[in-house]
This record gives structure tokens, sequence and C-alpha cells, in this order.
């Protein structure tokens, strides 16, 4: 295979008409399903003890199994080196010098990192993706957003990080339309997500975009595209919309599940399409909004998880204006078939970093102390 693969950007469409059985541009609320079943819980903590000289920026890190051992691998913001620790152990298992990787500056910031296993870790820039082992060899790189496609590729947010099939060998990363202002209907009907084909080069968009919800009211800076992958099946949620959208790429099914969490009040404010330019409204909105977050899957204990913050005061009981660091949250659990279980609250956490391991589900946890690295571990066991 050539060092430099170009994408060419040949969008197949699938046909909507067979996918998606909702009226044209209409919006239902999906009542949740209750399971019978029961959820056990324990909560422990951990910390990463080595969090003092490393720090992993959001984007630059990827939890990830390998050969049954769960690892945790980012770039270090202190000196750039790509790491790899052992989450049980705590030892570190490589260590690749910021000099053996191969970064540009004109390819700009890294937006996804994603370990499939030592001798393939993917890193994805502004405008190159590369694939490399913990040797730092160079195996092959792709050149993106060269300007010339309607769709811009990238891990927009930090919630829909790269992620690599080998039995297809497709790499799925993110989509946007780059020339469409986000204050636009437009933006919100097109693609958010492609394959990319390493045998072929080739990128194809799955016909999955934001849900309907987006596609009629404006929400700001609260439009994030949260996707998790289950084998075959994508999971898509979106902040304002309690809805759980499901997209199987085997069997072309879509569908819209319910997730709403009984903490969710009011139905969330939007904002005019014309105040796209207004910093201070969608910063309002966004700090306050009632707020859902990704879905987990948990392949350990086959359920999944998803946290939701409730809606905030504009000031709290002794008149301080409120502020999106001030958000307490609640854990959602859902069966295997997306059946409501529990919903827990769980204080104050940082549920943009969250993963699953065979120990439980982490989540960073934000604390008076101002402790680095410090973890609630949930162990669910559901019967």
């Amino acid at each position: 295979m050539k060092k430099y693969c170009f994408i060419y950007l040949s969008v197949i469409l699938f046909s909507c008409c067979s996918i998606i059985s909702q009226k044209k541009n209409r919006y239902l609320e999906v009542a949740n399903q209750l399971s019978r079943k029961k959820a056990k819980y324990i909560q422990n903590d951990y910390q990463m003890l080595w969090i003092d000289s490393i720090n992993f920026k959001g984007k630059e890190r990827t939890v990830n199994e390998i050969n049954g051992v769960s690892y945790i691998i980012g770039r270090n913001s202190e000196d750039g080196n790509l790491i790899g620790f052992n989450i049980e152990t705590q030892q570190k298992v490589f260590e690749l010098s910021n000099e053996k990787l191969p970064l540009s500056d004109e390819h700009e910031d890294i937006n996804s990192i994603y370990a499939h296993n030592f001798d393939s870790i993917f890193i994805a820039q502004t405008f190159m993706i590369s694939l490399i082992d913990t040797s730092g060899k160079l195996i092959w790189q792709f050149p993106v957003n060269e300007g010339n496609e309607k769709y811009a590729l990238g891990n927009l947010h930090g919630g829909s990080p790269l992620l690599y099939n080998d039995k297809e060998q497709c790499l799925y990363v993110q989509s946007y339309l780059w020339k469409k202002k986000q204050n636009s209907p437009a933006y919100y009907k097109a693609n958010i997500e492609t394959s990319i084909n390493l045998e072929t080069s080739k990128a194809e968009q799955l016909p999955v975009t934001h849900s309907k919800l987006y596609q009629k009211k404006y929400y700001g800076y609260g439009n994030h595209v949260f996707r998790e992958i289950a084998d075959s099946l994508h999971i898509y949620a979106f902040p304002a919309d309690p809805n759980i959208y499901t997209y199987n790429r085997y069997t072309g099914e879509y569908k819209v599940v319910g997730g709403k969490s009984k903490y969710q009040k009011e139905p969330v404010a939007m904002l005019n399409w014309k105040q796209g330019k207004d910093k201070k409204a969608k910063v309002d909105l966004f700090s306050l909004m009632p707020f859902y977050y990704k879905v987990h899957y948990d392949p350990f204990r086959n359920c999944y998880y998803r946290f939701f913050s409730p809606e905030l005061p504009v000031k709290n009981e002794v008149g301080l204006y409120n502020k999106y660091i001030d958000r307490e949250y609640i854990l959602m659990i859902f069966d295997e078939s997306f059946k409501l279980v529990e919903e827990i609250k769980v204080g104050k956490h940082d549920p943009t970093f969250a993963f699953c391991t065979s120990e439980g589900f982490f989540v960073y946890r934000i604390n008076k102390e101002k402790k680095k690295g410090l973890y609630t571990v949930f162990k669910v066991d559901i019967q």
C-alpha cells in the first residue's frame, strides 16, 4: 500500500425512505420504555497516580481494551510525548517521544486519537489522519479536508472520536458541512458520520443526520454530536434531545428510542436562528440548559449509561450567577434493549471523560480539594 493515499469523498447515499419512517421534518419525543430489571451498584474511588507529571488533553486521549487489558493512551500536553498506561496496574507500558510522531504544524490540531492495538494507533489532525505503531513507525497517512469536498471530517466537539473496525477495514469519523454556518438549518440536515475504507481510500456518508429537533430549532453551542459504537450499532445523542438514535450499519435499520430523564422538568429553551453571532446568548443557554450527554456501551455488563444534567437557575441560593461548572449530574442506566433501569444522582463529575473497563464505569470526579486524576468507578449489576 502506498504511504500516502488520498481520500476521494465520493458519497454513496442510502435511501432514507427505507430507513426513516417518521414524517419529513417532524420531531417526536419518544416515551421511555421501563425495564423490569433492577440495578445494584457499588461506588469505588480510583486515582491516577501519575497524573502530576502527565496531563492528557480531552481530544488527545483514548481508553481501549487490548488483549483483555484496559489502557489509557494519550499525548502529554507538557512535552507532546505519546504515552500508554495500564489502568489496572498504573504502570507505563510505552512512551513515544514527540519527535517520533508524524505530526506537522501545517496539519494543525489533533482532534482524535484511537488505539486499535499497539501496532495500529490512529492520530487525526485537521488535515491528516496518520497510522503508527508504538515504535513511531509510520504505516500510512490520509490527507483530509483539502477544501474541495462538501463535508469536513473531524471530531468537532470531542463526542465522536475515531473508531476502526478491522473486519470491514473501515475508520469511522464525524462529518459536517464546513461551508454552512451552524445557525443554518441546512447544517443540521447534513450527514454526521463518514466511513473511510483503508484499502480503497473511499469515503461513504452514513445516512444519519442531527435529529429532527435540531433541524427545526437552534441551540447555539449545545449542538454536539455524541456517538458510540457497539459492534454494528451506531448510537447517537444530542444535548437538547432526550431521544436516543441508533443506526445498524449491517441491516440499515434506523431506530429512535426514549431516553428522557425524570429530572427534566421543562423543554429546553431555544435561540433564534438569527442569534448565531450572539455569543452571550449562546454561552448563557449552554451553561444553564438541561443537557444530555453521550450514551456509553458497557460490553462487560451489556448495558448502557447516559449522563443528564438538569437545568440550572440563573442564580444559586446565595444569589451568585450559575455557570456550567456548577452542574450536577444524573447517571441513567439502560438495559441491553435501551429500557430504562435506574437513575442515580451522582453529584459533580465531568461526564466528558468517562469509560468502561471490566472493573466498572469510570467517571472523572470534580472535588473540592482539586485533586487530579480522581475518578468514581460505578460497578453495576443488572438483574
